[in-house]
């Protein structure tokens, strides 16, 4: 039997699912309404891949013409030509038109004549060609004619070379990849920022030396990463540069070394020795691997796209351990935000797993409509947006969670420096500061005593004796009025004063002879307060410790009080004996 104070973990993970998929509907629903709304990203576009023909041409020699949405997946030195009939002239002004491929060199050819090219630099300066946007500005006089795009694979295995090609605006060609992708923008882009705030928000906590969850540096390091790489894979780089080299590492990058962070935020929020040293070994390797591949490439020009299979068993055996780990040894995890991000976690290799069964899938069917389906399917992004929505949700969460730390702490350390009884800072503040004081500074230090304590809490009682010591520290505060110094509750009935220098320590005594007499003319209490004190200064050219300096004034103090207890004791004399 179980109450709203006990859930097995059945249904704490069901509960945490239902929460993930119902924020990221609402958001995205959301998001996507404003979008249309304000039509942010909006571009005229118009499609020509119906009629595409290819002819593919094995690096062998071997040559088949394919159907268009039935091309097969190339390896280095590989030839796929389009054909492409263009429509007339489709906008007004110059007119472009707009695709993407992978790892090629990619001429444009209209007849005989050389349109566009790219990738040729690349071979020649012998770095990575990566995800290539080609906008190519095609004159009035080529709409309507049928033109031809050579694709030559250079590099890496399997590589799709399924595209759109579209038709646009010249000036509207560089927003090619926000067609269908603009509420992958909004989303990405957010994370990124989010990602970027909370590394600087975890800078800022360590430089400060406050506590910063360690999970947090991970999920903002991990989340970073995975904004980065949908960044690069949908070609939204190209937004802000054209810069082919930036768009290709930006996105391998980012991808390789994303499991680094993963695996140590799981290994973080493990409890089990043995669990947390298998994540901990995990992302040393995968951070071994990446370093080794980054030396290859940009020492020995090994391209990242070289790695990509042993990446993906890398990524497929790792995400097997993981699930194996999260689902049948399961661990209670107390903290909501861990929870959270974890069922995320989870879902996202599941779908990331199936990915990578439906690519093997494709290779082996003759299913035009399956692999039509298998073309467009893109479980890796849903993978993405389930995790970006658990970590807003976490990072919520985690927020609060910090902010409410930090408001206690900070409440504890003004309590830990606060006197309770007077409300004012205490011994251990005023020895602190004090000791910030050097000898070469020029200050005073006041020291103050309450006159008639002990009598009063004889006639009184204590809780007028208290009431004696905070009605001295309100007169106190009213006498204080400098914009430098400090003063404080030293201990029982003494106070301490410092002052920027002596004529204020002056004036503060004068201040305070004020006040102390206000308050006795209003008789409002059982009592009269008398307050002696003593100051004394510290001279830069031959300077004393505040130590030395505080002990001086004590002295005067108490040289002031004897003097105070004389004249009270020899006017009782003189009232004794004339009766008066």
């Amino acid at each position: 039997m179980t109450n709203r104070y006990h859930t097995t973990g059945g249904q704490r993970r069901y509960r945490t699912l239902l929460r993930i998929i119902l924020s990221m509907t609402g958001v995205a629903f959301m998001v996507q309404f404003l979008i249309r709304v304000f039509g942010f990203g909006a571009v005229d576009y118009r499609n020509l891949n119906e009629g595409v023909r290819a002819k593919v041409t094995t690096a062998q020699g071997e040559s088949l013409w394919y159907e268009y949405i039935n091309l097969p997946s190339l390896d280095s030195g590989d030839v796929i030509d389009f054909y492409i009939q263009l429509p007339e002239r489709p906008y007004e002004g110059r007119n472009a038109l707009c695709f993407y491929q992978y790892h090629s060199e990619i001429t444009v050819y209209c007849g005989g004549k050389v349109l566009y090219t790219i990738g040729k630099e690349l071979t020649a300066e012998n770095v990575m060609y990566g995800n290539e946007l080609c906008v190519v500005p095609l004159a009035d006089e080529y709409w309507g004619k049928e033109i031809r795009v050579h694709v030559r694979q250079m590099e890496g295995t399997a590589s799709s070379h399924f595209t759109f090609f579209r038709a646009m605006r010249l000036k509207d060609a560089r927003l090619y990849p926000m067609i269908g992708a603009r509420l992958a923008f909004v989303f990405y882009g957010v994370m990124m920022i989010l990602a970027v705030w909370l590394l600087v928000i975890a800078v800022i906590n360590q430089i400060s030396q406050k506590t910063v969850p360690p999970a947090m540096i991970q999920i903002a390091l991990f989340s970073l990463c995975i904004s980065v790489w949908q960044f690069g894979f949908r070609r939204l780089f190209y937004i802000m540069t054209m810069d082919t080299r930036f768009c290709a590492l930006a996105e391998y990058y980012s991808l390789y070394l994303a499991p680094v962070p993963l695996f140590v935020y799981l290994g973080e929020i493990k409890r089990r020795k043995r669990h947390k040293r298998i994540y901990y070994s995990m992302a040393f390797v995968f951070g071994a691997v990446f370093c080794a591949e980054i030396i290859a490439d940009l020492k020995f020009h090994i391209h990242l796209i070289r790695f990509e299979s042993l990446e993906h068993t890398m990524f497929f055996i790792a995400g097997c351990l993981v699930m194996w780990i999260e689902l049948f040894v399961p661990e209670r995890i107390t903290d909501r935000q861990n929870r959270t991000i974890r069922g995320a976690i989870l879902i996202a290799i599941a779908l990331i797993l199936s990915q990578l069964v439906f690519l093997v899938i494709k290779e082996v069917v003759d299913d035009k409509k399956v692999i039509g389906i298998l073309q467009t399917m893109n479980l890796p992004s849903l993978a993405v947006a389930i995790f970006i929505t658990a970590v807003i949700m976490s990072v919520n969460e985690m927020a609060i969670s910090v902010i409410r730390k930090s408001a206690a702490d900070e409440q504890l350390r003004i309590m830990a420096l606060t006197d309770e009884l007077t409300g004012m800072p205490n011994r251990r503040y005023c020895e602190a500061r004090l000791r910030e004081l050097q000898p070469t500074d020029s200050y005073s230090i006041v020291f103050l005593d309450v006159d008639g304590l002990k009598v009063t809490n004889d006639v009184h009682g204590h809780d007028t004796g208290d009431e004696l010591i905070r009605c001295t520290a309100e007169v106190i505060c009213e006498a204080f009025c400098f914009e430098r110094g400090f003063f404080g509750r030293w201990g029982g009935d003494e106070f301490l004063v410092v002052c920027a220098n002596e004529q204020e320590a002056e004036a503060f005594a004068e201040n305070l002879a004020v006040s102390e007499s206000r308050f006795n003319r209003r008789g409002e209490k059982p009592f009269r307060l008398s307050i002696s004190c003593g100051i004394a200064g510290n001279d830069p050219q031959n300077g004393k410790t505040a130590e030395e300096i505080r002990k001086e004034a004590d002295r005067k103090m108490y040289e002031q009080k004897k003097q105070r207890h004389r004249e009270r004791s020899e006017k009782e004399d003189i009232i004794n004996q004339t009766g008066v």
